[in-house]
């Protein structure tokens, strides 16, 4: 299994609370989709990536472990 927190090609993610949507970047591909919240509980729905291929060493592989992430998160904590 990869190690997110050690790849050296940096996915990001935003959530933008006004129409509780989400936007990224696998690395590669765009993600988007739609979120709820309740405390400290998520759930992202209608996760949509568009279908690139990146040839680029290793970066296939930080999208997979990118979006393997997205879609086993099911609570988060922000910490400073």
């Amino acid at each position: 299994m990869h190690d997110i927190n050690t790849m050296t090609i940096a996915p990001q993610f935003s959530f933008y609370a006004k129409d509780n949507s989400f936007r990224g970047n696998t690395g590669c591909n765009s993600v988007f989709g739609t979120f709820s919240s309740e405390g400290q509980e998520i759930e992202l729905t209608d996760l949509a990536v568009s279908e690139m291929y990146c040839d680029d060493e290793g970066v296939m592989d930080v999208e997979r472990a990118f979006l393997d992430v997205l879609k086993n998160t099911g609570s988060y904590k922000i910490t400073e």
